[in-house]
């Protein structure tokens, strides 16, 4: 799905045909390419499907059956609502008053979806050009060319702009709509009894707070712990405090969890919550940017979008 976008608002914003298709297109078309690439290149990703979202709050569980609802409506049966008692048997923990359970959300290691899909690129014979940063983008005779730090880059075809809030403005005479947020991620040392002891069902999670928590199993008998979103970046000793205190409150039954590892990273977010992505037809550019913490599932589907469009398969940027 969308980062701020549920069914319903989706209902609300385009009407229930133009929903339809947006839901299906970043929800089952979207997790439908990930598992295709994974199994046409044997990709091992450490890829489970199926997540929770786990209700802080007993008045969430309502706002999660509207969901179910109105997604079931749109096409999309995947979601079974898990009452306070049962959802014990998916999280060792007793803070939550339910969950959603999606069938077809799932979890991914995103380097290694990277590196595979890099390795994916080389095998189809496409050139990956590292430590090539952009400095300025020019329309020519043949295309664009691409104008790099040791050297230029000739575009026959077209540009795609899928760059990081951080990178140069290649686009200076466009409005950005994206502003740089920080995220932190941690994870623990080895748990004792192992993840499961902790998460019965290896799902992964996340909870129903604006500011969400989420969690999942990782190799080592590991437990990833991550959330939150602020505007200045957190020190690295006030991300482990934070991370320490929302695993003691989540496992308060357990007093031996430790962390062994915390970072942060800068994501890009829009104001409305949805992916900004458009072609600029003076320009020939595709731009893809602000993916607003939704970036790992819809990058793919985007990027076959925009694939199909330069084959003349779709209509989406027209």
């Amino acid at each position: 799905g969308l980062a701020r976008w549920d069914a319903g608002t989706m209902v609300d914003q385009l009407g229930e045909a133009e929903a339809r298709r947006l839901w299906r297109f970043s929800g089952a078309e979207a997790m439908s390419t990930v598992q295709r690439i994974l199994a046409d290149y044997e990709l091992d990703v450490g890829y489970r499907q199926g997540h929770l979202t786990a209700a802080v709050h007993p008045g969430h569980m309502a706002g999660m059956l509207t969901d179910a609802d109105l997604r079931r409506h749109l096409g999309d049966d995947s979601v079974e609502l898990v009452g306070a008692h049962q959802i014990q048997e998916f999280i060792a923990s007793d803070v939550y008053h339910g969950a959603a359970f999606d069938h077809l959300g799932g979890q991914v290691h995103p380097l290694a979806l990277s590196r595979g899909l890099a390795y994916a690129l080389h095998k189809n014979g496409v050139k990956i050009h590292e430590k090539s940063r952009v400095q300025a983008i020019t329309k020519c005779a043949q295309g664009h060319q691409l104008i790099c730090d040791s050297g230029r880059v000739l575009a026959r075809k077209s540009v795609v702009l899928a760059a990081h809030v951080q990178a140069p403005d290649l686009l200076p005479d466009r409005m950005p709509t994206a502003v740089p947020g920080y995220t932190y991620v941690s994870v623990t040392k080895p748990i004792e009894g192992g993840v499961q002891s902790l998460i019965p069902s290896l799902l992964a999670v996340y909870d129903s707070r604006i500011q969400i928590d989420y969690f999942r199993p990782v190799a080592g008998e590991r437990l990833l712990y991550g959330g939150l979103g602020t505007g200045t970046r957190w020190s690295p000793e006030k991300t482990r405090d934070y991370f320490m205190g929302r695993l003691t409150h989540v496992f308060h039954q357990r007093d031996d969890l430790a962390l062994d590892f915390c970072w942060s990273g800068t994501f890009d977010l829009t104001l409305n919550g949805a992916t900004d992505s458009r072609y600029y037809e003076d320009l020939g550019i595709y731009s893809v940017h602000g993916w607003s913490g939704h970036g790992v599932a819809q990058t793919i589907r985007i990027g076959k979008a925009i694939s199909d469009d330069f084959l003349a398969k779709n209509e989406d940027y027209r």
